[in-house]
């Protein structure tokens, strides 16, 4: 589960982050079924709400995104009765804006990431098969790297960066310090029995190309850059 951040400053700087207001580039994944396994995945719901309404509550315009626009789903799994979500999870599933825009995310490949202040991937397995192998994707964050935005994303969001590339045609994640089940992602077919891509799979441990991994696999981490930012629940 995302965990919010919770240092005593945060509120202020999250705050000061959206005076003047700031657009947020939100791309999700339109994947909803894990390969051939017949299983239901999507976008995992906490790691959607938690930050959409952390930056929309702040004053900053959240725009979503997707591979293939259009209705984006959230994980089945990732969902309680309600009362037993996150607050903010059942807040999303019954806010008609954000059900709208759920409903009707914009093509990523449509979309000017260096047009925004912040590119932001949210989690849920889903991602693992389409934001790696996605020109639209690999193109929004090629851009908002270049322009010098925040790129940023919790736990399987990450895979939205392994293809994305820098001018100079290294990888953007060369150098970057990234936890294995972030940008450096350790498959966890034995804990959750979810088989990821193996597009993704290097052995026992995923990792985007020149990314250095720090953690454990069940321990929360976060890799920081000048430009990228990336949290592991």
């Amino acid at each position: 589960m995302y965990r919010r951040p919770t240092p005593p400053h945060f509120e202020t700087e999250r705050k000061q982050l959206m005076n003047p207001q700031k657009r947020i580039l939100m791309i999700a994944t339109s994947n909803t079924v894990m390969g051939n396994s017949g299983k239901l995945t999507g976008i995992w719901a906490d790691e959607l709400a938690v930050p959409y309404y952390l930056l929309t509550d702040a004053g900053a315009d959240v725009v979503l995104a997707s591979p293939l626009g259009g209705p984006v789903t959230l994980d089945p799994g990732s969902i309680k009765p309600a009362g037993q979500n996150d607050p903010l999870v059942d807040r999303f599933l019954t806010d008609p804006v954000a059900q709208a825009k759920a409903l009707a995310t914009h093509c990523a490949a449509q979309m000017d990431a260096s047009s925004f202040d912040a590119v932001f991937f949210p989690g849920g397995h889903g991602t693992m098969w389409d934001l790696p192998t996605d020109a639209g994707v690999t193109r929004a964050v090629e851009a908002a790297f270049a322009a010098g935005k925040l790129i940023a994303s919790v736990c399987h969001g990450a895979a939205g960066l392994v293809t994305a590339r820098r001018r100079d045609g290294e990888p953007v994640v060369k150098g970057l310090r990234g936890c294995q089940l972030g940008i450096v992602c350790r498959a966890r077919r034995s804990a959750h029995h979810r088989a990821e891509p193996a597009i993704l799979r290097t052995g026992g441990t995923t990792r985007a190309p020149g990314a250095d991994g720090i953690a454990p696999e069940s321990n929360p981490c976060l890799y920081a850059s000048t430009r990228s930012d990336n949290h592991q629940n």
